[in-house]
Parts: structure tokens; sequence; C-alpha cells
């Protein structure tokens, strides 16, 4: 019987330490996929959906490309049409998850719903903002690069090349000069 529980508790900790690797990579896959959702979400408001029909439209499209995503959506598509507020539904998605960029989009529209002011234009914003913090990244990532390839460059590369362009001319000087030393 102990021995019984032992193995159920180490397969317990076993599953549980899985599934929570995996659900961390899943979020961190959707949360690379959150800029594509809020340019979809631009596109069909300003195209004339209202925003629950944009969120499923989105959820719909999203489906193949990031399946979590487009399940966060799909539940607050759900959650809205059993009558909660938006402003409950969006503050949950962005807590649910700890996807920083869900956040955002979360308190953006929001906020967008409380003041009246346009969604149109706020998730433009968002967008356009979500795609400069990707800029930013790239290039911080591609500064980095640079860095990490001085090594392997001065260890690997630097050496192979001194012998190709200063071994033919070493190899004359020793020929020419030796000579001159045995005598």
């Amino acid at each position: 019987a102990e021995r019984s529980r032992c193995l159920q508790a180490g397969v317990s900790f076993a599953s549980e330490t899985v599934f929570s690797h995996t659900s961390k990579l899943d979020l961190m896959a959707a949360a690379k996929r959150v800029g594509f959702a809020v340019v979809l979400l631009v596109v069909c408001v300003e195209a004339g959906l209202g925003l629950d029909q944009a969120m499923r439209k989105v959820a719909d499209e999203m489906v193949a490309t990031s399946p979590v995503l487009a399940h966060e959506f799909g539940i607050c598509n759900m959650q809205i049409q059993m009558g909660r507020t938006r402003e409950d539904v969006f503050r949950e998605l962005g807590a649910r998850n700890g996807v920083e960029d869900l956040k955002t989009l979360a308190s953006v529209i929001i906020q967008t719903d409380k003041f009246g002011s346009s969604i149109a234009k706020a998730l433009r914003v968002q967008s356009d903002a979500m795609r400069t913090q990707r800029r930013q990244i790239a290039e911080e990532k591609a500064a980095k690069t640079a860095v990490k390839l001085i090594f392997p460059l001065v260890i690997f590369i630097f050496p192979g090349i001194f012998v190709v362009l200063v071994g033919p001319a070493a190899i004359t000087m020793v020929n020419e000069m030796l000579p001159a030393f045995q005598k």
C-alpha cells in the first residue's frame, strides 16, 4: 500500500511537471502570436465588425497558428455571451494566463470601453506599440549576436585565415633565409 502511494505520488508529480512545462511553452508561443491577433482584431474592427464579432473571427482564424490564444479568445466570447461585463471578462483574460501583451490589450479594451473612445483607434495604437516593441527586441537580440560571435571567430576562424594568408609567405621566407643561416 505504501509503495502504491509512493508510485502514485511520483506519477502525479511527474505529470504535473510535464503539463506545467508544456503549458508554459504554449503560453510562450501564444505570447509571440498576440501581436498578430491584435492586427487581425484591428482589421476586423475597421472593416465594420463589432468587438465581440471580431474576437470570434480572430479566435476562428488563430486556431491553426495558436490554439491557446484562440481558446482564450473563445472563452472571452463565451463569457460575454453569457452576460458577463466586458470589463470583468477582459480583466480575467489578463490575469488568467500571465502573458504581458494580453494584460495590456485587456487594459486598453477596458479603458476604451469605459471612456467610450474608438475601439479601432485604440487597437491600432496598441498594434503599433506591440510592433515597435517586437522590433526593438529583435534589434537587441541582433546586437547581442554580434558580441556572441566574437569568441568563435577569434578561436576558430582567424587562425585558419592566418595560416592560409601567412603560411605561403612564411614558407618562402624560410626557404630564402635558411641558406643564409647555413653559411
